[in-house]
């Protein structure tokens, strides 16, 4: 039994990836964005789940992340997303079938140098910025980018083209001059008949607008149970939940001080209940006096501010809790829900860093398998 874990819902993550699929454009491939851990879900896992109900791609973050999922046995193709970096293995890379993105100048001369030697032809996604100010070529510099690495002077294949949506959730106007950007270039390499496989621009929040689907999109909240808009209009499950056990049960006096800083001071005789959960495990500290958990499919309210291990939380109205009742940080008990939304909201954030902040140390346990 464990003082505090979190619950993966492996029926929920199938259920979200069909409707996605079902919503795309037929044809468009699907690349699954499981870096930082799939977004807290634990990558090996998904990614195993993933691969059995055919995802096409899956997207990490760095190559120690591709080269985990090579050790566990996942052979999808693998697009890491972020940086290159010149001691990375380019055999290693090329030898087990994993992209890398081309971002700029810099990361092109890497590549370049890299590949000179290599026993293995090198895949890769170029990076166009197309107005996300981040990574990625500006549209001047890209098609003289793609000329050189057709020039079959470096042992690179250019498998894709891709950019990155900034206000998908947001700005309607902006994402469609992105797409229209994204498009010119196309057209541009069409013509000088550079020829690239599989286009890419959309995130989660980009797949209701089918003009960016191209042939390949890029999903990652979604698939975990979690609308990045209200125009999302797929319907979804969330995947995760998180919860810990009451370690301690008292009843305290009125003016008892609760916690650090004694930010919550009793106003009449309270039941304090103490859960083995704090910010080190990825609850939010901002959540300190206006969170609440669910216990016995009730709510009980944070008292004080969350600490490093522990929460302190009201059981006045759940006066039969006992030591070693679950409470849900996360997630369903009865007909109550906390959801990730609901927790960012509160603490001031998004959804995103709910659930990619929850602790890699914390016990995972998966269930609900049906593909």
């Amino acid at each position: 039994m464990f003082n505090i874990w979190a619950e993966v819902n492996l029926g929920n993550l199938v259920f979200n990836f069909k409707n996605i699929k079902k919503s795309l454009v037929p044809g468009t491939k699907v690349l699954a964005v499981v870096k930082q851990n799939a977004y807290g879900h634990g990558i090996v896992e998904i990614s195993r789940k993933l691969q059995q109900i055919k995802a096409d791609f899956l997207g990490v973050n760095n190559l120690n992340e591709a080269l985990l999922l090579r050790k566990n046995g996942v052979k999808l193709p693998i697009l890491v997303l972020s940086y290159v970096l010149p001691d990375y293995d380019f055999e290693e890379i090329a030898r087990n079938n994993i992209r890398i993105s081309i971002y700029d100048q810099h990361t092109l001369r890497i590549v370049k140098q890299k590949t000179k030697l290599l026993k293995h032809i090198l895949t890769v996604h170029l990076n166009l910025d197309t107005g996300m100010g981040r990574l990625g070529f500006s549209f001047e510099e890209m098609l003289e980018v793609v000329r050189e690495l057709f020039s079959y002077r470096y042992k690179i294949a250019v498998e894709g083209i891709f950019s990155h949506f900034s206000s998908a959730d947001t700005n309607k106007k902006y994402t469609s001059r992105q797409i229209k950007k994204f498009k010119q270039m196309l057209s541009l390499l069409e013509e000088n008949k550079l020829f690239i496989p599989l286009k890419h621009i959309s995130n989660s929040a980009g797949i209701i607008n089918k003009q960016s689907h191209f042939n390949m999109v890029r999903v990652g909240l979604s698939l975990y149970g979690i609308k990045p808009s209200k125009q999302f209009d797929i319907k979804l499950k969330p995947v995760m939940s998180f919860k810990a056990r009451l370690i301690s049960v008292k009843k305290v006096p009125k003016n008892t001080p609760v916690s650090y800083g004694a930010t919550f001071i009793t106003q009449k005789p309270t039941i304090l209940g103490v859960l083995s959960c704090g910010y080190a495990y990825g609850y939010p500290w901002r959540l300190s006096n206006k969170g609440y958990v669910l216990i016995r499919g009730q709510r009980a309210r944070i008292l004080g501010r969350v600490c490093m291990d522990h929460i302190i939380v009201d059981l006045s109205r759940v006066k039969e809790a006992k030591i070693g009742d679950e409470a849900v940080l996360l997630g369903r008990q009865a007909k109550q829900q906390i959801s990730a939304e609901l927790l960012a909201k509160k603490s001031g954030t998004i959804p995103y860093e709910i659930i990619s902040r929850i602790s890699y140390n914390i016990p995972r346990i998966y269930y609900g398998t049906a593909v």
